[in-house]
């Protein structure tokens, strides 16, 4: 059974049949006013594509154009329900014969109309208002001649691309302001010079003011344009060659700064316009978009105001290094023109705000606000995709015109969508990590360094090390300040943002390697705690049952408070 959103992804393709729909659009159309990341389109991708007995390199469905979006490509049959059609496979793209083709060849998929779609809240953005005032302040400060660089930072989920939809949806109706974009994507070998400003430039020059655009560049940046051969017609090919043999990095620099100012300078305009410049995934960046982003924050022209708004985004987790900050040139942070937002989890108040819209109630169960905030840790994407399972599944539902949750909603387990954001982060980390966290999940939500560094042979030293790098890139872990153990030894102690990326790591080990490790623990803390023992008897007492310890389980909780005297009796049994 296909999720909703799934199912809008569905529908809204098939509405255009053969027509390439773009990834912004999709985004912006099935997610309208929440905080996504691009992985939840990857994902309602997949489930299409599941469903559907679909393969991305041998569409017979649904195309994919690399860097652009997504096409319906096969047939459409209506019926005389309008929540019923057939969908037909491309033939072109069918074996000549056999069970496949005829099994495929009638595809019979329930699409509700469009206006019975399951959305989230539209034209809203929940939690950042602060956020989203500061970007007008700094743009403000564009609009009066001095550029700025905003780059906003947040791990996968946190809003970074809904905030910049925001932003431009407030002030891009402003006929004086010009907007390009351009997206960093993820290179194996040598990154390409200005990638994603080539690709704002070049979607600026296809623009309804084309023939302005390529223009300005012919005069003040040739060899910019000579890389935009889209962009040019009848500019003789030696002449292209000779702008690129010549454009040296300082050159290309300053032909920016000069095509800015002429993009900019409109002396028939009673407010001059402004040049907003957005750059996403920076992490991804090549050194020359990040010495051009400090060109421009470090510009304080005499001669011509440079009127450029640019506003980027990147993960810290996919930075790898020490600090969580990109690798600009040094100094840059010191300029007035260059800004990095973090954003912020969401607090329960926001989490409140979603809710009353989305389920359309001005009445929500404290208890509904708490759960979804401490599942999600205030993840925006996190806490939409958590809603909608709850939602789904039957585990929120209404009585008597009130909204409950059901009793067994401890049971919803972890949205699917949620589950590859967190096994891809995972994959993208060093060996030693990955066993570090997974090691961790076993141990609870939140851990002592020391105890990691037990159970996998290593100096508690190089664990707290390797935790804090963790956290300053933003990556499932929070610090929890200090832990003395009763030994006098002293370790720090972290949390995971999230219950779902631990309960993702713990579905990820092997059942006898659990069972292994809940007891190596639970000895372990047996250890450490010494004479203090009987106050931490519950969690030794869930350690030693999940490794099926059932003797000292059974010993711990007689001192469990709610517990003492009454053994759980299958425990009793085990034993």
């Amino acid at each position: 059974m296909l999720t909703p959103k799934t199912l809008a992804v569905l529908s809204f393709l098939i509405e255009r049949p053969q027509q390439i729909v773009s990834k912004e659009t999709l985004l912006a159309t099935v997610w309208e006013g929440t905080t996504v990341s691009p992985g939840a389109l990857k994902t309602c991708m997949w489930e299409l594509r599941q469903a559907l007995g679909d393969h991305p390199r041998t569409p017979l469905f649904i195309g994919t154009l690399p860097r652009r979006g997504y096409w319906f490509i096969g047939s459409i049959q209506r019926t005389t329900d309008p929540a019923i059609i057939f969908l037909h496979p491309a033939l072109a793209a069918f074996p000549a014969s056999g069970l496949e083709r005829r099994r495929r060849s009638q595809l019979v998929v329930a699409v509700p109309p469009v206006s019975s779609r399951v959305v989230s809240p539209r034209g809203s953005l929940f939690g950042r208002e602060a956020a989203l005032t500061k970007l007008r302040s700094f743009f403000e400060q564009a609009q009066a001649g001095k550029p700025q660089v905003v780059v906003i930072s947040g791990e996968v989920g946190m809003g970074k691309t809904a905030l910049i939809e925001a932003f431009l949806q407030d002030i891009g109706s402003a006929a004086t302001v010009r907007i390009a974009r351009g997206q960093c994507v993820d290179q194996y070998a040598e990154r390409e010079a200005y990638f994603p400003v080539l690709e704002a430039l070049g979607q600026l020059g296809r623009s309804a003011e084309r023939t302005h655009v390529v223009s300005v560049l012919k005069k003040y940046a040739p060899t910019w344009l000579a890389q935009l051969l889209g962009l040019v017609r009848q500019t003789a090919p030696e002449k292209l060659q000779q702008g690129l043999v010549m454009g040296t990095q300082g050159r290309m620099l300053r032909e920016f700064v000069d095509a800015v100012g002429a993009f900019t300078d409109d002396v028939t305009a009673r407010v001059a316009p402004v040049l907003i410049l957005v750059l996403e995934d920076l992490h991804w960046s090549d050194d020359s978009t990040l010495d051009l982003l400090a060109a421009l924050a470090r510009h304080r022209g005499h001669n011509r105001a440079l009127r450029v708004f640019v506003v980027g985004s990147y993960r810290p987790a996919e930075l790898r290094m020490r600090d969580s900050s990109l690798q600009l040139p040094r100094g840059i942070q010191d300029h007035g023109g260059y800004t990095e937002l973090a954003l912020e989890k969401l607090k329960e108040k926001a989490v409140a705000e979603y809710l009353a819209k989305r389920l359309d109630s001005e009445q929500i169960p404290p208890q509904l606000v708490h759960l979804v905030h401490h599942q999600t840790g205030g993840n925006p994407f996190f806490m939409t995709e958590f809603v909608e399972q709850l939602l789904a599944k039957g585990y929120l539902l209404t009585q008597e015109k009130r909204w409950i949750l059901a009793p067994s909603v401890e049971h919803c387990g972890v949205p699917p969508s949620i589950r590859q954001v967190v096994e891809k982060q995972l994959s993208q980390n060093s060996e030693i990590e990955q066993q570090l966290l997974t090691v961790a999940s076993i141990i609870g939500l939140e851990f002592s360094a020391a105890a990691v560094a037990a159970l996998l042979n290593r100096q508690t030293d190089e664990v707290e090390a390797r935790c804090h790098e963790l956290v300053q890139r933003h990556f499932f872990l929070d610090a929890s300040g200090p832990d003395l153990l009763p030994d006098r030894r002293c370790a720090a102690r972290y949390v995971f943002s999230h219950p779902f990326a631990r309960s993702v790591l713990y579905a990820k080990l092997p059942t006898s390697r659990r069972l292994e490790l809940h007891q190596q623990i639970g000895l372990w803390l047996e250890g450490a705690y010494g004479d203090q023992v009987r106050s931490h008897a519950p969690e030794l007492a869930e350690h030693f049952e999940r490794g099926h310890d059932y003797e000292r389980a059974i010993h711990y909780r007689h001192y469990t408070p709610t517990c003492a005297g009454k053994p759980r009796a299958h425990l009793r049994r085990a034993k």
